[in-house]
């Protein structure tokens, strides 16, 4: 059986004889259109030198692109029958568009889907289909059948009951295997990371937590990694696995520590506490000129007793452009003499560096025909690959090119042209100078759009491809206003309060909380307008936490105070606001000498908050709670002594009040 067949309640809607019929037209086309395709490609080639290989490079890799993007154009171009039957009912009973006629029907005419539990079952069996390894083919059979996997369940109806059910399998309230769990924390890492990484989170301190244990949280490290700028409360943890004695974990966290912080010194400074394996101290010099504060440690790097490590250091001394020359002298002598495998390592990093390393050709030749065939190999190799610039790129520039490669896809996708409204809270005040990004997905693959900046009647114009998208809302100056929907007013706290669109070939679709939501939501009235989606936003609660003299009642500039809840395991520490535009600190490093964090000269210390910082009645006594971190200057506490719980305000009032009362040192 195929990797690729597909279970019969999956697929009993998607292949209607209309369906299969365009599917043969475009695959009988495809074969005279890669032909030309390839043709093109290779007089192009013909004109195009061999030492341009960069652009030869491009020009195949556009080829196949264009392999690709063909045979989808010549589907989308086709007549579709429009009479074929809209839907089959599956096995469980659940109906299911048709694949041909999702795009052609308007959201509210089409079928309704199957219940929770028939969803459920579908999900369940989608991630139970096994993977056949056939050993006639390539390694790829893995990661096609993941996409495979991938593939049906985003194309299943009720995503909040698909979300639901993998949740179910990460959290292992239903019987699942490693793989299945595996398969469900990818999916779920793009379609509700805010709900995902908490998870794994704890996966990890329960791991960490108890080392006689066998280390089982791999696929968590990988999948946090992937995950990019969602997993950086992660971070913490991740550096913990550094002091992992198990090989695989640690290889893990620091291939996740990269991604998530590829350009963060933050991150490379806690890598480069490991220097004992010399992977990292190479992975350390890809941070390029961002780790050229790390050169005094590659110089002394340079005298360690492995070889391996003597070579990477040397390599960070160029890389980081800290003192190349000498760098480039160590590798040279490398190569010159010593065991075999030490001489090739120091050829293969001279070859990493690119032209950085071209004053090395012509002492590199020497050794071109050297009595080691393996060197000798290894030297030419080097040449080439100086001369052709062909370099190991830094963590930043990886960055960069999973970037373009987004922002490449998304051009093949066509847009949906609509407008964005924001408005705040009952009075519908227009929100001007908010800037607006969309990311569809999550991690290495993460597609990201905008900044759309909205004018003064709130609104701003968007083009986005077809994808379900996630709304990420600031701006340059703080506003009184949560990035969340009014739609959470009078609702207890959810687990997910994200801004969500959809976009398809019909329109625009407006999601909170997993559902698709009517209000705020204006088809266009002419081929020239539009259609608009609006999100009312929340107003925040006013915090004000102050420091007063308590034999004189004035306020105390100077006073340092930490936010801690023991229910989220989050302990003490600064805290910014809630509000659109406030000082959110991704990194996770917070700096209590700051200004930003002390009192001011009234002795007030303002935030502006959600309720995620407040308690409510029936709360956990482990929740939000606040305490002096620092006493102001020549001042000592006097009450209250232990940590404060405060409570959400009564209904119409937005703002909470604490005072803490010091007393001057006698």
């Amino acid at each position: 059986m195929s990797v690729f067949s597909v279970p019969s309640d999956v697929t009993a809607g998607m292949f209607s004889e209309a369906t299969m019929e365009r599917l043969g037209r475009a695959l009988f086309h495809s074969l005279w259109q890669f032909l030309l395709i390839a043709m093109l490609a290779m007089i192009v080639l013909r004109f195009v030198r061999r030492p341009f290989a960069n652009l030869r490079y491009a020009i195949l890799v556009s080829a196949m692109a264009a392999c690709f993007v063909v045979p989808v154009a010549t589907w989308a171009l086709q007549p579709t029958n429009r009479s074929a039957a809209a839907t089959t009912v599956s096995d469980a009973g659940a109906e299911f568009p048709d694949e041909d006629n999702v795009e052609q029907a308007h959201p509210s005419q089409q079928v309704p889907s199957g219940t929770s539990a028939e969803i459920e079952k579908t999900v369940l069996d989608i991630l139970r289909k096994p993977f056949v390894d056939d050993p006639g083919k390539g390694t790829w059979q893995l990661d096609a059948h993941d996409v495979a996997v991938h593939w049906k369940l985003r194309e299943l109806p009720q995503r909040t009951d698909v979300i639901k059910t993998l949740f179910k399998v990460v959290d292992r309230t239903v019987p699942s295997t490693m793989d299945e769990r595996r398969l469900a924390m990818e999916f779920l890492g793009g379609a509700d990371p805010r709900n995902l990484v908490p998870r794994l989170k704890k996966e990890l301190e329960n791991a960490i937590a108890d080392p006689a244990k066998p280390f089982a949280a791999y696929h968590e490290i990988e999948i946090l990694g992937r995950m990019g700028e969602h997993s950086r409360s992660s971070v913490p943890l991740l550096v913990k696995l550094l002091d992992s004695k198990d090989r695989v974990a640690y290889d893990a966290a620091v291939n996740a520590l990269i991604i998530i912080g590829a350009r963060s010194p933050y991150v490379m400074n806690d890598l480069a506490k490991h220097t004992d394996d010399p992977m990292t101290v190479y992975q350390l010099g890809r941070y390029g000129q961002i780790a050229r504060p790390l050169g005094p440690l590659f110089v002394k790097l340079l005298d360690s007793p492995s070889k391996e490590t003597h070579s990477y250091a040397a390599f960070s001394l160029v890389k980081s452009g800290f003192d190349e020359s000498r760098g480039l002298s160590v590798l040279i002598a490398d190569v010159a003499a010593g065991q075999s495998e030490d001489r090739c390592r120091a050829a293969t990093s001279l070859a990493a560096l690119g032209s950085q390393a071209a004053s090395m050709i012509p002492k590199l030749r020497s050794f071109e025909n050297d009595s080691d065939p393996h060197v000798a190999q290894s030297v030419q190799e080097a040449i080439v690959r100086i001369e052709k610039d062909d370099r190991i790129f830094t963590h930043s520039e990886e960055a960069t090119k999973r970037e373009a490669a987004q922002e490449a896809s998304a051009a093949l996708n066509p847009q949906m042209e609509f407008t964005l409204r924001m408005l705040g809270g009952d009075e519908q005040t227009p929100l001007a100078g908010i800037e607006i990004v969309a990311t569809d997905g999550y991690g290495a693959s993460q597609k990201k759009f905008g900044p759309f900046l909205t004018d003064a009647t709130g609104t701003t114009l968007c083009k986005l491809p077809q994808g379900f998208y996630t709304l990420h809302l600031d701006s340059k100056k703080q506003l009184p206003w949560l990035p969340y929907e009014n739609y959470w007013k009078d609702l207890p706290p959810p687990g997910m309060k994200s801004l969500d669109l959809r976009v398809t070939g019909l329109g625009v679709e407006k999601w909170l909380g997993g559902e698709i939501r009517e209000t705020g939501v204006e088809p266009g009235n002419s081929a020239d307008e539009p259609p608009r989606v609006t999100y009312t936003l929340l107003k925040p609660i006013e915090l004000v936490l102050r420091a007063v003299d308590i034999d004189t009642g004035r306020g105390i500039p100077g006073a340092t105070f930490y936010f801690e809840s023991a229910v989220a395991e989050d302990w003490a520490r600064p805290f910014d606001g809630a509000n659109i535009g406030a000082n959110q600190h991704r990194d996770g490093v917070y700096n209590f000498d700051s200004n930003d964090y002390k009192t001011d000269a009234d002795g007030n210390f303002r935030r502006f908050v959600s309720d995620g910082y407040l308690r409510r009645p029936g709360d956990s006594d482990y929740g939000p709670a606040y305490g002096v971190w620092k006493a102001p200057e020549g001042y000592e506490l006097v009450e209250p002594k232990a940590e404060v719980a405060l409570e959400y305000p009564a209904k119409n009032q937005s703002r909470v009040e604490q005072v803490f009362k010091f007393r001057k040192k006698k």
